[in-house]
């Protein structure tokens, strides 16, 4: 069974139909199964503004219902990112225990989860340690990439994840380079967060120099960018200390 017929099952089975409860339905509707540009925008404007919010019994006896496949097409919609945090860890990490979920439906998986940490979450990111780890170390450029970008969420990372990082960032591969310097910098800012081990690491001479370096030959203005803010986070940090 298709995502729409499903969703359109649970809507006609529905038994309160308060007006808030309609508007909260139509906006989650909306947002898992989006008709065009415009609508889904409208519905992301009024849950930011809180005029609706994300129907959660929804969602979860959509899911509740689904089969895998769709489980896993749910957990891609932006409905779901916008869960309450409890709601999308227990739904998320169902999820992921799936064995049977092909390259292209994990990537899916990576993408909600990194939407919620960034968007909306980052606090959380201890929750997803092990998952995130393994994005890191992941043989796959794509999902390695989301996870080299998340990892700057996390307050401690072992020696050979910090060396990792340090690897990446002069990678062949531009994204790799961007999303190190992205990392980096997010523990920088963190720099209270952090344990001791991870900011003598980030702050270390020899990231200094690297991000100098490529901030100034990079041939991707990209990273270049990314290099700039990995020193201008540094120099705030100096002024903080």
């Amino acid at each position: 069974m298709e995502l729409k017929s499903l969703l359109a099952q649970q809507l006609l089975s529905a038994e309160s139909w308060t007006d808030q409860r309609k508007r909260d339905l139509v906006a989650s509707v909306l947002l898992i199964c989006p008709p065009d540009p415009d609508s889904h925008a409208t519905a992301i404007n009024g849950i930011e503004a809180g005029r609706y919010r994300i129907d959660e019994k929804l969602l979860s006896d959509l899911y509740r219902a689904a089969s895998n496949d769709i489980k896993i097409a749910l957990v891609g919609t932006t409905a779901f990112t916008r869960l309450s945090p409890a709601v999308f860890e227990r739904l998320f990490m169902q999820t992921w225990r799936i064995e049977s979920m092909s390259l292209e439906q994990r990537e899916t998986l990576v993408n909600s989860l990194s939407a919620f940490l960034l968007a909306r979450h980052p606090e959380r990111a201890e929750r997803f340690r092990d998952i995130l780890l393994e994005m890191l170390w992941s043989r796959n450029r794509y999902i390695s990439l989301r996870g080299l970008g998340d990892v700057g969420f996390l307050s401690d990372l072992a020696p050979r994840d910090l060396d990792r990082l340090k690897r990446k960032a002069t990678a062949a591969f531009f994204g790799f380079r961007m999303n190190a310097f992205n990392a980096l910098c997010h523990l920088v800012k963190r720099h209270r967060e952090v344990s001791p081990e991870v900011l003598a690491f980030c702050t270390s001479k020899e990231i200094r120099a690297i991000a100098r370096r490529l901030n100034r030959t990079d041939p991707d203005k990209r990273v270049r960018t990314c290099a700039y803010y990995l020193l201008k986070a540094l120099r705030e940090y100096d002024r903080s200390r």
